[in-house]
């Protein structure tokens, strides 16, 4: 079966703290974050197209201007709230929030990287287990 991955990438600044944390990162700081969002699909609409490019970056910006110039800390996310502002939860929860905004195309979602340096980032997706 045919199968194609498509990816668009983003960026945004933001600050946040790890409360708990033992190293620097329990002290607030910030990050010049990249995104990286791919959907993954088989099934191409008529004009040979999975999800238009447009369609997803706008998808995507919506919701990492939540985040952009913010304290991650202060959004209205649980794990946000509990200082648990890791790039693995900023990944998910845009992960989660994209899924939701494309409505039927949210299926396609297939992971969410997130880097919070050049040299480290995250990727979050779905599994069975999950």
């Amino acid at each position: 079966m045919d199968c194609f991955e498509l990816s668009v990438e983003l960026e945004f600044c933001a600050a946040h703290t790890l409360v708990g944390h033992s190293g620097k990162c329990a002290n607030l700081h910030g990050h010049n974050y990249k995104v990286e969002v791919s959907l993954k699909g088989s099934k191409l609409n008529s004009l040979g197209i999975l999800v238009d490019f447009t369609d997803i970056k706008n998808a995507a910006k919506d919701i990492i201007e939540e985040l952009d110039h913010k304290n991650i800390n202060d959004i209205d996310y649980p794990p946000f709230k509990e200082g648990k502002s890791s790039a693995e939860n900023i990944s998910k929860y845009i992960y989660k929030k994209l899924k939701e905004k494309l409505g039927n195309d949210g299926n396609l979602v297939n992971y969410i990287k997130v880097w919070e340096t050049s040299k480290a980032s995250v990727k979050y997706f779905e599994t069975d287990d999950n």
